[in-house]
């Protein structure tokens, strides 16, 4: 019992690994590859989120809308403020 117990934690942390990673390469992309007016259009949705689900990795990834490109974060974890497109 305990194997499977050591089994599913360590599957576990592959995953948010992975989403973590994920997260990181968002970031340099925004960083590296952003343009500066995608930004100006967010507007009065300043400081919503969106929430992004990766099934396969059974873990979250939110991006936090901002007017500047310097200010782009994203993280592991559902969101708190988030923006409903219905």
């Amino acid at each position: 019992m305990a194997g499977n117990e050591r089994t599913i934690r360590a599957e576990n942390m592959i995953n948010e690994t992975k989403i973590l990673n994920i997260v990181r390469l968002a970031k340099m992309l925004v960083d590296l590859f952003g343009q500066d007016e995608p930004f100006k259009k967010v507007g009065k949705l300043e400081g919503k989120e969106v929430e992004l689900y990766l099934e396969d990795l059974e873990g979250y990834i939110t991006f936090i809308l901002t007017y500047d490109k310097e200010k782009f974060d994203c993280h592991m974890g559902r969101a708190k403020n988030p923006y409903q497109l219905l």
